[in-house]
């Protein structure tokens, strides 16, 4: 990229990398990672025309957390935390909206062929919704909308 002076690096975060939920902390601190890692790439790699841009999907339809969740806590084992992630676990699980895989191909081809130099694209109307209601809101309100809508 750098010989050809031209080039765009699209790393995959999710909204888990622009505002946090209850319990998953491991899990937005490598997006938060990523998201912070892409953009200063984008300074550094700026002068060969190589532009570095993240999508960041929400709730996407596939069997992800069936597959992939793991927590550390082992099955049957008390927590003091037991009743507030039972909370949180019986809210995604009514809450939870996903787009569709298409949806969020759709938006990384966009990022990829659209020319500009735009670093954040967030994918779906959950992150969309999401993200607003945190941009436009204090920090201390946004904690309260989500300790709220998560019964804690």
């Amino acid at each position: 990229m750098r010989e050809h002076k031209s080039g765009v690096i699209i790393n995959i975060t999710s909204i888990g990398g622009l505002i946090t939920l209850p319990f998953n902390a491991l899990y937005h601190a490598t997006k938060f990672a990523l998201d912070g890692l892409s953009e200063s790439m984008n300074y550094e790699l700026a002068e060969f025309n190589i532009k570095v841009k993240t999508v960041a999907p929400g709730g996407v339809a596939t069997d992800f957390v069936s597959r992939s969740l793991d927590t550390t806590i082992n099955e049957g084992e008390k927590t003091p935390y037991d009743v507030s992630l039972q909370k949180v676990w019986d809210a995604f699980g009514s809450r939870l909206a996903s787009s569709t895989p298409k949806l969020i191909a759709d938006v990384i081809y966009g990022a990829a062929t659209d020319g500009s130099n735009q670093l954040r694209y967030l994918a779906g109307e959950d992150a969309k919704s999401m993200y607003e209601a945190w941009k436009n809101m204090s920090n201390e309100d946004f904690y309260d909308l989500i300790k709220t809508n998560f019964g804690l």
